[in-house]
């Protein structure tokens, strides 16, 4: 899958790639704790030593409205999430700006393997542009907007039905058949929902909307659609036909919902979610994902997914236009990127001075035998029996054990080795040695 910003032409921006293990560093300064927007705050720490001077070495070098990359990255105040697919080409995007209303410099985060690249800066309305262009609603023909409600139990078995329409319709578009499937049958559908969680493609509604609320899907679905399809049919969004050649029941479309069906094979599908920072660690999250056919714009809000309802409504483009616009935000009163200024804790310059301080003070405070937790990578005190980060208790290696009870030179301090009777360092009688006493 490709994973790139939907942007026009990314030829006019810049990239900052920050390695993980640079990253790493800012775990060692006490009281950093990242905004609850930040990608960083989902990130595993790479195992191996932070590497701060490859951090220092990146942040000092930015420079105008760049500077503000830091606080996006660390303390985002809104992050904006783009899906797009039509199952062949799929972008994927994920934008942080440093100010709640998106009014400062935006950038494209790609969290890779090895290191974070950071692509902008951006404003919102280049992100608006960029997803237009894409999205080409001109191409939708206006008409009246039909709204419904399908309970959150209901609206994952009606994706996998869209699925296998969709499946089924391009299969019979390769035997030159042609014409709607007359319905799917339930071996359609549960391959449909299996193929969709199992190989992510955002071309396709159950790979889409599973990207937009991983921790909302059903993982038990194919065991309750027994159950399930009969109730939607009783409820009026299927409807049931027996069709002996087809081996037992199918399901189609109710009237209301035919249009579903519109523009099968052309569709694109797209995602969007925006976090906002309405108040200290207080996110306020819209999440909204559909498909654009020619006949019409479907929209899914699942926002409000945790009260059991998912709102399901057909568009036109200019109410969809209006619904997107909504949710993105305007910022036609956006001062110019370089003027933006405000009040931050992420501030570049305090950072970088703060993560110099802890590199002066790493020889005296870590301990150079085992100076990483195991389970997390963080840095280790010196003395400290349990890591701050994740609990775990301090795996001190035998070796490091044996140095520690070493005995020292009352004169100077240096360690001995053992058996030593004379400190190499200042030459003083060691009677302990001597004696055997320690």
């Amino acid at each position: 899958m490709a994973d790139r910003a939907p942007l026009e032409d990314d030829a006019g921006y810049d990239t900052l790639v920050i390695p993980r293990r640079g990253l790493k560093a800012l775990s060692g300064i006490d009281g950093l704790t990242g905004g609850p927007l930040s990608p960083l705050a989902r990130m595993q720490s790479p195992a191996g030593a932070a590497d701060a001077g490859a951090l220092i070495a990146a942040w000092e070098a930015l420079d105008d409205t760049w500077r503000w990359a830091v606080p996006a990255l660390l303390g985002p105040q809104r992050t904006i999430a783009l899906v797009l697919g039509d199952g062949n080409t799929n972008l994927i995007g994920q934008y942080l700006f440093p100010d709640a209303e998106a009014y400062g410099p935006g950038f494209h985060v790609d969290m890779g393997r090895e290191a974070v690249s950071l692509t902008g800066p951006l404003s919102l309305g280049m992100l608006r542009v960029g997803f237009y262009s894409h999205l080409a609603l001109e191409e939708v023909e206006e008409l009246s907007p039909f709204r419904t409600e399908l309970a959150a139990v209901h609206f994952w078995p009606l994706m996998a039905c869209l699925d296998a329409y969709r499946a089924a319709a391009l299969e019979r578009r390769l035997h030159r058949a042609g014409g709607a499937p007359p319905g799917v049958g339930f071996a359609e559908i549960e391959k449909a929902w299996v193929d969709g969680t199992s190989s992510v493609n955002p071309g396709w509604a159950v790979s889409l909307f599973s990207l937009l609320v991983p921790d909302r899907v059903p993982r038990d679905l194919p065991e309750r659609l027994p159950r399930l399809l009969p109730e939607m049919t009783r409820q009026g969004h299927l409807k049931e036909a027996v069709s002996p050649g087809a081996g037992g029941v199918l399901y189609s479309f109710s009237e209301s919902l035919s249009s579903l069906l519109w523009g099968l094979t052309s569709v694109l599908n797209f995602g969007l979610i925006t976090q906002r920072l309405a108040q200290p660690r207080s996110a306020e999250v819209t999440i909204l994902g559909g498909w654009r056919t020619p006949g019409g714009v479907w929209m899914a809000d699942l926002s409000d997914m945790d009260s059991g309802l998912v709102s399901l409504a057909l568009t036109g483009p200019a109410l969809a236009d209006d619904i997107i616009d909504a949710i993105l935000g305007n910022d036609t009163l956006a001062p110019p990127l370089e003027e933006f200024a405000m009040e931050t804790p992420y501030d570049r310059d305090v950072l970088v001075s703060r993560l110099r301080e802890t590199v002066a003070a790493a020889p005296e405070r870590a301990l150079a035998s085992h100076g990483f937790c195991t389970h997390c990578g963080r840095q280790l005190l010196e003395g400290v029996r349990f890591c701050r980060e994740c609990g775990a208790e301090v795996e001190i290696p035998e070796a490091a054990v044996a140095a520690a009870m070493r005995p020292v030179c009352p004169g100077c301090g240096l360690q001995l080795r053992p058996g030593a009777r004379f400190c190499r360092m200042c030459g003083k009688p060691q009677q302990g040695q001597l004696t055997g006493e320690r």
